[in-house]
């Protein structure tokens, strides 16, 4: 492309721009026909979207020119269009008919005598933004002045654009299957009885049940605060373990985390969707009642004394020495030394280790 002008520049910038914002819409795309003329004078346009399974045309956004030429296009000379069946053979991106077709064939073809010219659509060039394997969409520019074709110059100035359309193109598909992903996992989830939450891999909170709503608003803690810890937690679950997909049934890592009075343990499975997507499934098992169990089954069967089985419990819910020597009228080196033959006895070298073995995790 030869050297551009501020203005042209600015214009180049401002298509740009508005194919991220929203390539689907038709709104986009007057806007963008709109700001095209500014650079490649164009008297009729048309934007078209394939169907993933069949290849065929399907949506159309139009700009001068009667919706039902596009339908007969569809219907009937969308098969019988040779300058199209060649650009996808030989990989030509942009084009114009007479780019793949010699100029003599192509006005002698069926599609250019009966369909366009008598719209007085004498000169076009095409845009296709994918593969011949797979065809998202494509946009066509027409001019009706039989002398005024698209020059050289035209063509350098869509091919300089055409990545740009592809790729915000794919980002919206991308988005698009984000969405209907979300809606199937918010529908699946909410059957569920017990807290999950869904988090992308950054980890962002993508949604949660009611289940995991009612936990973070009453667990004697603010909500907010609640789901920072989770999310925490969750940021500590990703760093752990073999993170091949697994299932709801097949958590493949866990993690605690407290929650004012409560404690639960967090269990995540990541799961790899057809999109190339991997989410994780995290489901909140509350164990405050489960470690009074539990430590008072290591007091049997693990040695620990019932001041020592006092302490876990403590432990566990993030107490530090100090606070447990408080509590239980100790002095720091007392409650130092139960938590060293704590660690002892349970064979492990963390706090953060006393609910998960405990538990038997």
């Amino acid at each position: 492309m030869s050297t551009v002008t501020e203005k042209e520049l600015k214009v180049l910038s401002d298509i740009i721009y508005t194919a991220y914002t929203d390539i689907l819409s038709s709104e986009a795309w007057s806007e963008i026909f709109s700001l095209i003329t500014r650079i490649v004078p164009l008297d009729a346009a048309s934007a078209a979207f394939f169907d993933a399974e069949t290849g065929s045309p399907g949506k159309c956004i139009i700009r001068n020119a009667d919706p039902s030429f596009y339908r007969q296009y569809q219907e009937y000379y969308y098969a019988k269009d040779l300058a199209s069946q060649r650009a996808l053979a030989r990989n030509i991106r942009v084009w114009r008919p007479t780019d793949v077709v010699q100029k003599r064939i192509w006005e002698n073809s069926e599609i250019y005598t009966d369909f366009l010219a008598p719209r007085k659509f004498y000169h076009a060039v095409s845009v296709m933004l994918g593969t011949e394997r797979e065809m998202p969409a494509q946009f066509w520019m027409v001019r009706t002045t039989p002398r005024r074709g698209f020059t050289d110059e035209d063509v350098r100035i869509l091919e300089f654009l055409r990545p740009h359309f592809a790729s915000a193109l794919h980002r919206a598909k991308l988005l698009e299957d984000v969405t209907r992903v979300k809606a199937a996992f918010e529908t699946g989830l909410d059957h569920f009885g017990r807290p999950i939450f869904l988090f992308d891999g950054s980890p962002r909170l993508i949604y949660m049940n009611q289940a995991a709503r009612e936990v973070c608003e009453c667990s004697g803690v603010n909500a907010d605060e609640a789901l920072a810890s989770i999310c925490g937690a969750v940021s500590e679950l990703m760093g752990k373990g073999d993170h091949a997909p697994g299932g709801f049934e097949n958590p493949t890592t866990a993690v605690k985390c407290d929650l004012g009075n409560r404690t639960y343990m967090l269990e995540a499975s990541s799961v790899l969707l057809p999109n190339s997507f991997q989410y994780w499934v995290v489901m909140a098992t509350d164990m405050t009642d489960f470690l009074g169990i539990a430590v008072r089954r290591a007091v049997l069967h693990r040695g620990l004394s019932s001041r020592e089985g006092e302490i876990c419990i403590m432990l566990v819910g993030g107490l530090s020495n100090r606070e447990i020597a408080e509590k239980l009228f100790l002095s720091e080196f007392t409650v130092k030394d139960h938590v060293k033959n704590i660690f002892e006895k349970l064979k492990i070298s963390s706090r953060s280790e006393v609910a998960p073995r405990l538990l038997g995790l």
